[in-house]
């Protein structure tokens, strides 16, 4: 998959936009703690570095370039993820309908993390909707419109990426 192209679009429908804002905001938690694991993979390599030991400076040159490598991959998405909802987040302030569709333009990494996301939170919601009685059918509903439009728009990105 290439992902030459630097921004896609993605209009959001009115009716999904605070469950794409919470998805965003899941996927920067993960984003996150990705770079945390990531910065103490990077803390390790350096506690470890031992000047007297007996070592290929080369190895160690791999290496480093590989654990920074990781950890900038990391940043970029979190960034990346972060000024997303940066720009979403006042969306509802904005508008004069809560309900209103939201254009957003991004890189594909970031949109297609999003609504996979969207589909993830869209399932929890589903299986804690249905998990006693009485069952909140429009809530089921509306959970499975998102999953199938995020599914959707997700496939679409990925074939307009390829």
């Amino acid at each position: 998959m290439s992902t030459a192209i630097s921004d896609l679009e993605l209009q959001i429908p009115g009716r999904f936009v605070a469950l794409f804002r919470l998805s965003l905001i899941d996927e920067v938690q993960q984003d996150a703690g990705w770079v945390k694991m990531n910065s103490a993979h990077l803390a390790e390599f350096y506690d470890a570095d031992d000047p007297d030991a007996d070592t290929d400076e080369g190895d160690l040159e791999k290496a480093l370039e590989a654990r920074l490598e990781d950890l900038s991959f990391a940043t970029r998405s979190l960034s990346d993820d972060h000024n997303m909802l940066e720009r979403i987040s006042r969306h509802n302030s904005r508008c004069n309908s809560p309900r209103q569709d939201l254009t957003v333009r991004g890189p594909f990494e970031t949109l297609h993390g999003a609504l996979q996301a969207t589909i993830r939170r869209a399932a929890r919601d589903m299986v804690a909707a249905g998990e006693y009685a009485p069952i909140d059918s429009a809530r089921i509903l509306h959970r499975a419109a998102a999953a199938t439009w995020a599914a959707e728009e997700s496939e679409r990105l990925s074939t307009k990426a390829a």
